[in-house]
């Protein structure tokens, strides 16, 4: 009798998966630079200063400190992450360059820096329909040259009580793909600035969001701003605080930060030498009683700083402190006051608004086609206005506007001008073509 055999038992191999691992960030220095580095997802990351000079490092791995940092390049990566290098309270002070790439996502930037050099932003750049909205908040900062790329998303970026020699600033892109939108704003707070070029890029088909660009209190050597197409708003008055509300106690503040760098640089041979040669040449010079710089600060005080600069008695802050009492900068107070302004304005209905504010050579406004309003209040240029509409039905209001030369064109179309109260309007030279419907002002409401 034969037995029944039992079917075999068939394994399946199979795969099992391991566990996810993120990587953590990471941070490290080497040559006075400090590196980080993200992990593709949100990050929180802090660098700041500690009381003895090191910089700290919070948010990429376990809470570092290293001695003798003198610039910083962070890659975030992906995620929506944000790094904030110093606090409007205690600004980093740095000396060579940084360098921040945002990567994807929607990233947040906030610098509170002083630094002779260049402080890059990169927000990344967006290759698809996700969400890439950056923000770059620079506030109580001393920058030598700042450069902003956002390229598309609804970017923004703040430069509030600061100071930069020179900045770029490309805050979106002219075609947005599909799925994408590039709504910017950028605003520009009690703060001076050398030479600005801000691009706002195309904004999309949208009729009611637009770019907007927001100047208040500030000072400029020479504005250059790019609308683009789409709808764009560029406003500029004289409201708020001004430079000299911060501007002392700023000065004050990055004294004591920078004096742990600076007593470790004047402890090296070579600078001890020299200063010695320069105390030895301030005591052959004569006293200069009663003779001040512009601001108020007396010659002799100076002189007497240079004098005591040493790596153990240095104490930049206080020195400072006691010269800054006597400087008076309430003669800034908060206007908006600019060298030379070029505005262009691109397709769509734009708006141009400049109130109580003064410009020192040129001021140039733009605004190519479309349906445009440029509104001039409380306005002085010293040297050439110049308003060129552009196609479209436009509006021109001059209410209480000075300039040595003027030449307003309301281009083709059917534009409409208010000219009131300007008996300063082209002292040497006055042209006023292509505008023919009168304004009137438009009564407010009690």
């Amino acid at each position: 009798m034969l037995k029944s055999q039992r079917p075999q038992r068939v394994r399946r191999l199979a795969v099992e998966g391991l566990e996810r691992r993120e990587m953590m960030a990471t941070v490290s220095a080497a040559g006075g630079m400090l590196f980080i580095t993200g992990n593709g997802t949100a990050e929180n990351i802090t660098v700041t200063q500690t009381t003895s000079g090191q910089i700290q490092v919070t948010g990429a791995g376990p809470t570092r400190a290293f001695p003798a940092v003198f610039g910083i390049h962070a890659d975030l990566g992906g995620g929506n992450d944000t790094i904030s290098l110093g606090t409007p309270d205690r600004p980093l002070p740095l000396l060579s360059s940084v360098v921040l790439r945002l990567g994807d996502g929607s990233d947040t930037a906030n610098i509170s820096v002083n630094i002779p050099g260049s402080v890059i932003v990169d927000g990344g750049m967006q290759s698809n329909g996700s969400v890439q909205n950056d923000a770059v908040n620079v506030d109580r900062s001393l920058i030598g040259s700042l450069f902003v790329n956002t390229y598309a998303g609804d970017d923004s970026l703040l430069v509030a009580r600061s100071g930069v020699l020179s900045l770029f600033a490309n805050l979106g892109v002219e075609t947005v793909g599909v799925g994408q939108r590039d709504y910017d704003t950028a605003i520009f707070r009690a703060s001076a600035v050398g030479i600005a070029n801000i691009s706002l890029g195309g904004s999309g088909v949208s009729t009611t969001l637009a770019n907007a660009l927001t100047v208040q209190s500030t000072l400029f050597g020479s504005l250059s701003v790019n609308g683009g197409s789409g709808i764009d708003v560029v406003t500029i008055n004289s409201v708020g605080e001004g430079l000299g509300t911060w501007l002392p106690s700023h000065i004050v503040n990055t004294a004591e930060t920078l004096e742990p760098l600076l007593r470790n640089l004047l402890a090296r041979p070579q600078i001890t030498s020299l200063l010695g040669n320069l105390d030895g040449l301030l005591d052959r010079l004569p006293s200069l009683p009663g003779l001040a710089l512009p601001g108020g600060i007396e010659v002799d005080d100076l002189m007497t700083l240079l004098g005591s600069i040493n790596a153990n008695s240095f104490d930049l802050s206080n020195t400072l402190a006691s010269l800054l009492q006597g400087i008076d900068l309430s003669f800034v107070g908060d206007t908006t006051l600019i060298g030379t302004a070029n505005i262009t304005t691109h397709s769509a209905n734009d708006t141009v608004e400049i109130n109580g504010s003064a410009f020192l050579v040129n001021a140039t406004i733009q605004t190519g086609s479309g349906n445009d309003n440029v509104n001039l209040t409380g306005v002085n240029v010293v040297g050439n206005l110049m308003a060129i509409l552009g196609d479209g039905a436009d509006n021109l209001r001059l209410i209480e506007v000075a300039a040595a030369i003027a030449f307003l064109d309301g281009g083709s179309g059917v534009d409409g001008i208010l000219n009131t109260g300007n008996t300063g309007l082209g002292r040497r030279s006055r042209t006023i073509i292509n505008f023919e419907v009168p304004l009137i002002v438009t009564p407010t409401s009690t």
